[in-house]
């Protein structure tokens, strides 16, 4: 079966109630709206010609809508009269044998005197099967469905030696009982790779006060600077492929150091990834999928801003670079000139990814799906995350180097916000 992304996008034109709120009050009862499905012609998949859409909600009747894809000539399905609060979208699509050959489903819910866009990508999770998974994006341009923490910043400078000019480029990991957390401090123009831990995420100690990953020796490829990168966890082993380089201007590579507890590394002795002359690279994601590690790294030439690539490899020692590459390139109006910094998870068969824009003011994040890890589809309702919705605007004007994490139900970007002359380090949440 050809793999597709089926694209819907949801407005609800009402008024609505608080995400809790399940039963209408007095003064709701009269309160309704209209929901408008739209599709996009061009995703839905060959050998569909009906869709179905059924809103189901405890206490009031269920409203069905149907879409006739060869005969009518909007691709859009209309709810009226939809009374506020939560309701269960479920949505079929159907082949000329009447067989549902993709479903999804997902709870919408309609807010008072608001217009919110709700975009549904539905993808495939598996080949032949047709199931669909629903990834649900709420909010318009200046609203997101991402809970800023309140408390942010979680983590800035203490004034030592390392980092009396801000914290920033969180790499953070959870090993099932703490999230692990290197990032770099800033001093005196210099980069170290600090380390943190802590047992929610949130409340955070700095059990070693000294770098536990530092500038090679004169002479070496990362005598200048080294910035952590993504770290995996294999056969006991924690490994991180870290950003070095010699000289700021002339290349940058991609470096490998093993540790046993995530605190006292060793490097190996030569990049895993070079960069070239026209093209320096740093790294951003790692995860490990059927044997294979995939690498997300960013490129940056002379010629153009950040594109995102992607290597490939077995032991992860030995690379190859997609021959694909670059994988993901600014195309959306707010992406500015490069997109960089992607941060990829791995769950339900499907590749999510978060990542930033980049342009002279950096304060949006976007996301993107693959159901291959190399061809990607960006949500339309990019970005998701603005400096504005952070809590009470603490870094109201730049937020970079997203991190995305997930543990239970809970989705988290940790990132960089500047704040008061300095970056620091905080975090958004969104509970699925």
């Amino acid at each position: 079966m050809k793999q597709v992304f089926f694209i819907l996008s949801v407005f609800l034109l009402l008024a609505g109630c608080k995400l809790e709120d399940s039963v209408l009050s007095s003064n709701d009862q009269n309160k309704v709206g209209e929901m408008l499905l739209k599709f996009e012609r061009s995703t839905i998949p060959s050998g569909i010609v009906m869709v179905t859409a059924m809103l189901t909600r405890q206490g009031f009747d269920t409203i069905y809508r149907e879409l006739n894809i060869l005969s009518d000539s909007t691709t859009e399905i209309s709810f009226q009269d939809v009374f506020i609060g939560i309701w269960h979208l479920r949505i079929e699509a159907k082949d000329s044998a009447n067989v549902v050959r993709y479903s999804g489903e997902a709870d919408v819910n309609v807010i008072e005197n608001s217009t919110t866009q709700v975009s549904l990508t539905l993808v495939p999770t598996s080949i032949g099967t047709g199931r669909i998974h629903i990834f649900v994006h709420w909010g318009n341009s200046m609203q997101s469905p991402w809970t800023d923490y309140p408390n942010n910043p979680i983590l800035s400078s203490i004034n030592s030696d390392y980092d009396n000019q801000g914290v920033s480029q969180a790499k953070i990991y959870f090993d099932g009982t703490k999230y692990m957390m290197w990032y770099v401090g800033l001093a005196n123009s210099m980069a170290h790779t600090l380390y943190a831990e802590s047992q929610d995420g949130i409340n955070w100690v700095r059990p070693i006060s000294s770098p536990v990953l530092s500038p090679g020796n004169s002479g070496t490829w990362d005598s200048w600077s080294v910035a952590p990168g993504p770290v995996i966890k294999d056969d006991d082993k924690y490994k991180m492929y870290y950003l070095g380089y010699s000289n700021p201007i002339e290349q940058f590579h991609i470096g490998l150091a093993t540790s046993s507890d995530g605190k006292i590394w060793e490097k190996y002795p030569t990049p895993v990834l070079v960069g070239s002359s026209s093209c320096q690279i740093s790294p951003h994601s790692i995860l490990k999928k059927d044997g294979v590690y995939y690498l997300y790294y960013v490129g940056r030439s002379q010629t153009a801003q950040d594109r995102i690539g992607v290597a490939f490899s077995n032991d992860g020692i030995s690379w190859s670079k997609y021959s694909g590459n670059p994988i993901v390139t600014p195309t959306q109006n707010w992406e500015g000139s490069g997109v960089s910094w992607p941060s990829v998870i791995y769950e339900n068969e499907i590749f999510k990814m978060v990542y930033m824009k980049v342009s002279f003011v950096t304060n949006a994040f976007g996301m993107a799906i693959s159901t291959d890890g190399k061809t990607w589809t960006k949500f339309s309702t990019n970005p998701i995350f603005r400096s504005q919705n952070t809590h009470d605007g603490w870094a109201y004007y730049d937020i970079s180097y997203p991190g995305y994490l997930k543990t239970g139900n809970e989705y988290r970007i940790y990132y960089s916000g500047w704040n008061q002359g300095m970056y620091k380090i905080g975090f958004t949440s969104l509970i699925q």
